[in-house]
């Protein structure tokens, strides 16, 4: 679900508890149940506990990179990351034909491998997966 649906989803529910609207010519008590029911499909509603968790829990992100040891930019989506590399590589050839992402093993780098007049060729540019922790842990830095 995008995040425009979402906020749409969220502002809809809102509404209709604000407003009274009854549409569906439910009760009441089961419209507004259907509700609270769309905002924890929606991933909009959970507990303290179920919050806390995802809170603690690493994250991935990705770091965008040229080989020469540029950093250039994190990402949250490893999508966000392969853009921001293959639209440099496009500003510096604009002869490119394809691209494409090779990588090792699904949780590795990737490299980014264009196609300029029928040759492959590999431009530096990588993708690397990095685990965040949420919270320092003393006894892991032993």
């Amino acid at each position: 679900m995008s995040a425009e649906h979402e906020i749409r989803t969220v502002a809809n529910t809102i509404a209709a508890a604000a407003l009274g609207w009854n549409s569906t010519g439910r009760k009441p008590s089961e419209l507004y149940h259907a509700m609270a029911v769309r905002l924890h499909d929606a991933g909009l509603v959970m507990s303290p506990e179920r919050a806390a968790e995802l809170a603690a829990a690493p994250q991935t992100v990705y770091r965008a990179e040229h080989i020469d040891g540029i950093t250039l930019g994190h990402y949250t989506s490893r999508d966000a990351a392969r853009r921001h590399c293959t639209a440099l590589a496009e500003r510096e050839n604009p002869y490119i034909v394809s691209a494409d992402w090779a990588s090792e093993d699904d949780e590795g780098p990737e490299s980014l491998v264009v196609v300029i007049g029928g040759h492959e060729v590999e431009t530096g540019y990588i993708v690397t997966p990095l685990t965040v922790a949420a919270s320092y842990d003393e006894e892991a830095d032993e």
